[in-house]
Formats: C-alpha cells, structure tokens, sequence
C-alpha cells in the first residue's frame, strides 16, 4: 500500500463514489484500516461527493465542522423525519446497519 501515492488512492475512493461501488458505510470501514486511509477517507471532496450522490445537496450548514457530520447529521435527520427505510432501500442497506453508524 505504502508504494501507491496518495492521489492514486484518493482517485480510486473517487471513482469508487461516483460508480456508486463505495458507500458511506464502505468509506467509515475503510478509515479504520491505517492511519493513511483514514486520513484519505475522511476528506471532505468524499464527503462532499456523497452528500450530493445521497441527498441532492450542494450547499450545507457552514458551523459543520466537516462534510462527514453533515452526512451523518443527514441521516439522522432522515431516521428523525421517518424517511430512514426509504433511504436503507433504495442503497440497499439495512435499516439496522444505518441506525448503529449513526449512534
């Protein structure tokens, strides 16, 4: 891993997002293999990406320290207004699965 540079694996999480073959679930996974991807997960270009991928939004709530708590605070707000199975189904994801990553 330490051979490839950090811009071949941020394009690789990139494309990943935008195939829809990375999920939030898939990018929270891997930042808790290495120091490196961890680092590399958590950028806010991902995050970004999968706000916009999930939740149409292209602007956010500038006292958010980052686009990962917007995420986050996004699904909770969907657990909030019930919309959360509608959300589980169409990504495929279990409702169960989506509550634990949100705690």
């Amino acid at each position: 891993m330490s051979e490839l540079p950090d811009d071949v694996w941020r394009r690789i999480m990139v494309i990943g997002v935008e195939n829809l073959v990375l999920d939030f679930e898939d990018l929270c996974r891997l930042s808790l293999t290495c120091k490196r991807l961890y680092k590399l997960s958590n950028e806010d270009s991902l995050w970004s990406l999968m706000l916009h991928q999930d939740f149409y939004y292209d602007e956010e709530d500038g006292t958010i320290a980052s686009k990962k708590d917007f995420y986050k605070l996004s699904l909770l707000k969907l657990l909030h207004d019930g919309n959360f199975v509608t959300f589980a189904r169409n990504n495929h994801e279990s409702t169960q699965d989506l509550k634990r990553l949100c705690d």
